[in-house]
């Protein structure tokens, strides 16, 4: 018995510690195309999102995370207009969001890899 029980925290410290990695994406700015490439940051431990555009870098604290099979949905606040920044992650597609702080619309949506 004390080996089965054993093992369960083996696998909840292992499912704790995957809940706990930083995810590293890369995106494009939709609204201008011409621009390079950013990358954002999510820390889960610290609970962190860090945009970094190359000249300069921003952190934000994460308010949210949801968490279901197929991903995250990670919600932050702050940046142009105080704005709620949503970055979703799947097997399939990853993007974040930024939407208007008063009226919850989207005003800018970038995909990423």
């Amino acid at each position: 018995m004390s080996k089965i029980l054993a093992a369960a925290a083996a696998a909840a410290a292992l499912a704790g510690a995957a809940d706990a990695k930083t995810i590293l994406l890369t995106c494009r700015d939709s609204g201008n195309l011409y621009a390079s490439p950013y990358v954002i940051k999510v820390d889960l431990q610290k609970r962190s999102l860090q945009i970094d555009r190359g000249e300069r870098s921003v952190d934000h604290l994460i308010e949210r995370v949801e968490r279901d099979s197929a991903g995250y949905l990670i919600t932050a606040q702050g940046g142009f207009r105080n704005a709620h920044i949503r970055v979703a992650t799947t097997s399939d597609e990853k993007w974040v969001e930024y939407t208007d702080a008063f009226t919850n619309r989207t005003f800018a949506m970038d995909y990423c890899n």
